[in-house]
């Protein structure tokens, strides 16, 4: 009798380790369920699965409540801009960006590849880099660019692993538009934005009043394909 046990608690261990994903996608691992003739592992594999179901259903909650409340210290920060003349300084709206950022790098330590994630932190970065660009101090310059250069590198990778995503594609535009130093910058944002509305036509009329992209309203390709060009009928 007790060597039974032992050998379908054994049984039972292996099978959790190669079922379980099955079971979570209803599929191969229903299969597998049903092909045991043992209902103390049938029992065990199900308490497994419930368990890691009610964990994973947990801690997606606790990622979005973060990305929330990354979200809305955004929110606040550019809540708090609105109400300061350009330039000036204030502490607690770089604080608040500083925080987002931090939650933002938290959920990524644990999903390297949450599109939300990597998106609201390259977004945050972005607008932390439009701060200190904005100040006008020269000693800030240089932590202004290398906001912008790290939000640039994240949507380069989101566009990696999905080349169909305009959303990187705009964002990026955003990011090079506001950074821009020169020509050079210009025409990569440029080159973004085409890159975008060629995937879906919606970022045309969206970067008609987007006030990120203003550095572009001179150039050609602005004038022809956004200010002017009406969208398909």
């Amino acid at each position: 009798g007790g060597g039974k046990e032992v050998k379908d608690c054994v049984a039972a261990w292996f099978l959790i380790k190669i079922a379980a994903w099955g079971v979570l996608s209803c599929y191969a691992g229903t299969r597998l369920l049903d092909d045991l003739s043992s209902k103390a592992i049938r029992k065990m594999i199900s308490d497994e699965t419930g368990r890691q179901v009610g964990e994973q259903v947990a801690a997606d909650r606790q990622t979005q409540q973060i990305l929330q409340e990354a979200l809305q210290l955004r929110r606040q920060h550019l809540a708090r801009m609105a109400l300061v003349a350009q330039g000036a300084a204030d502490a607690d709206a770089e604080q608040l960006l500083v925080r987002a950022i931090l939650k933002y790098r938290g959920v990524l330590q644990k999903e390297p590849l949450h599109r939300d994630a990597q998106n609201g932190l390259a977004n945050a970065l972005a607008d932390l880099g439009t701060y200190y660009k904005g100040r006008q101090d020269p000693a800030l310059q240089g932590k202004a660019a290398a906001q912008f250069a790290e939000a640039i590198q994240i949507q380069a990778g989101i566009i990696r692993q999905d080349p169909g995503f305009a959303m990187a594609y705009y964002n990026r535009a955003c990011y090079r538009a506001v950074a821009a130093t020169g020509a050079d910058e210009r025409r990569q944002a440029v080159a973004d934005l085409e890159q975008a509305i060629r995937r879906d036509d919606q970022w045309r009329a969206y970067a008609r009043t987007d006030p990120d992209l203003v550095a572009l309203h001179d150039l050609p390709y602005w004038k022809s394909e956004v200010a002017e060009k009406q969208p398909a009928a």
